[in-house]
């Protein structure tokens, strides 16, 4: 939290100097997004979320074609208000916009892959690992992918990928053990 915090400062700075930073204010939205997720206190989490969802508005207006500032709004939306309805159309026109950018597809995969729609997800996770293979975000993603269509080989496989990228990445290891437990492999779990 401490380093997402600073991150938040920083952007914070940019805007301060340029209001219509359209690219800091996506950034902004979702590193508080991301705060949000880490607090356990309700009506902070809300109020995050607002303020992520009013940035994300404010760099779609400063750069109507800005992919990432429509990925930030679904993300906000989706996550905040918990409204995978109201989050798709901000997630369709990321894609739309992002074709090229691994970040936003990824992104956009993750939105199909817990809304139903797996040809989607997957298509577009293929597409954000071709693009940047050594993103362990994108393996983590595609890990995730897997889970929730319950193919647990693949996602310990796409886990350990990401483990290889960047060992530090707890929320693998926690994935890993979530699948081994669904494999009723408690041991290894």
């Amino acid at each position: 939290e401490e380093s997402d915090r600073a991150a938040l400062a920083q952007f914070d700075a940019a805007v301060k100097l340029d209001s219509g930073y359209a690219s800091a204010l996506a950034a902004r939205s979702k590193v508080l997004a991301v705060i949000a997720n880490q607090t356990n206190r309700i009506e902070e989490a809300r109020l995050f979320y607002d303020r992520a969802i009013a940035s994300a508005e404010a760099a779609i207006k400063a750069a109507p074609t800005l992919a990432e500032a429509h990925s930030a709004l679904g993300y906000a939306i989706y996550n905040g208000r918990l409204d995978p309805k109201a989050a798709r159309r901000s997630y369709e026109r990321s894609r739309e916009l992002g074709e090229g950018d691994a970040d936003v597809l990824r992104t956009f995969a993750l939105y199909c892959a817990y809304t139903d729609r797996a040809s989607d997800a997957d298509a577009a996770i293929a597409s954000s690992l071709a693009l940047d293979p050594l993103n362990p975000g994108a393996f983590r993603a595609a890990g995730y992918i897997a889970f929730a269509r319950r193919d647990y080989a693949q996602t310990e496989m796409k886990m350990r990928a990401a483990l290889a990228l960047s060992p530090k990445f707890s929320a693998a290891n926690a994935a890993i053990g979530s699948a081994l437990y669904m494999k009723v492999q408690l041991q290894e779990a």
